[in-house]
């Protein structure tokens, strides 16, 4: 069986995502940034959006 973990795709995808996070580090969605909860999610998931430095730990984002 092959490992997901392993293959050059996951490799890539892994390589992009931390290249990702040091392109946006510390960044965070303005202060007033609202969103339409059918959409984007709640007011909570939000917030979270709106502190610096956080990153998201549901996969589902």
């Amino acid at each position: 069986m092959v490992n997901l973990d392993d293959t050059p795709a996951r490799v890539r995808l892994d390589r992009a995502l931390d290249d990702l996070a040091v392109t946006f580090h510390g960044m965070a969605a303005r202060p007033d940034e609202t969103q339409c909860v059918c959409h984007w999610g709640s007011a909570e998931e939000l917030a979270l959006l709106k502190v610096p430095d956080r990153e998201p730990e549901d996969p589902h984002w």
